[in-house]
């Protein structure tokens, strides 16, 4: 037989041990165990418990646990239904994605192709950093290195490779030089050289800089205009 029993203060049980034998229904807006320690044989403990929404929606559209540090900011394990990733905060305000929606698969920070680094304990990404699988190359700020290349992305940029300081530039191979279908402009204090189809100098190897333009002159070419001379 259902009894009820109403009281209109706190109502206290003081025991050494309370057993309810039975299941335990606790209606309210907020209940607190002060427990040192709590034991649950539950393998499974529901939160957001009678939702009617499609998805956590009806108390915010977060569902975790948190908890308290003290002093120091909480802590706190949520599913965010916005994103539909579990996320993490260590600093009480900052989350950060732990996994997506697909089970089991490690979320990444920014968009697809983008490279993932350490960003002071969480995973970074920028658009300036990425790796198309595609095409298997890597661009860092314009520059694309992949495939035996290394290019500017961007059309018509200069690439600028160089040593620190005073160091020099070391090649240790054959440097080839590709035909080049003009002559380059010149440019304030710099000598261009580059390769074109070969002239009365022989080379095929010119230079230009804002005083002049002109092919290098072979070796057999020198001497033949010395001999001429």
């Amino acid at each position: 037989m259902a009894e009820t029993k109403r009281v209109s203060d706190q109502y206290k049980i003081s025991a050494p041990t309370i057993v309810i034998d039975g299941n335990l229904q606790v209606l309210g807006s907020t209940t607190q165990v002060q427990s040192t320690n709590s034991t649950l044989r539950d393998n499974i403990i529901f939160l957001n418990s009678g939702e009617t929404g499609a998805g956590v929606s009806t108390l915010g559209t977060t569902a975790g646990i948190s908890i308290d540090r003290g002093t120091l900011p909480s802590v706190t394990l949520r599913w965010n239904e916005g994103t539909s990733t579990w996320q993490v905060t260590t600093d009480g305000s900052t989350y950060v994605d732990l996994i997506t929606g697909s089970a089991g698969v490690v979320a990444a920070a920014g968009n697809d192709t983008y490279v993932q680094y350490n960003g002071s304990g969480y995973l970074g990404a920028e658009a300036a950093f990425t790796y198309n699988y595609t095409t298997n190359y890597l661009t860092v700020s314009n520059v694309k290195v992949g495939n035996g290349s290394i290019t500017n992305a961007t059309t018509n940029a200069n690439l600028t490779i160089s040593g620190n300081g005073t160091g020099t530039l070391n090649l240790t191979s054959v440097s080839a030089l590709s035909y080049q279908g003009s002559t380059p402009s010149s440019t304030a204090s710099i000598n261009k050289v580059y390769a074109a189809t070969p002239a009365s100098g022989g080379s095929g190897l010119w230079f230009v800089n804002t005083s002049d333009s002109d092919e290098l002159i072979s070796r057999k070419k020198a001497v033949m205009m010395a001999l001429i001379m």
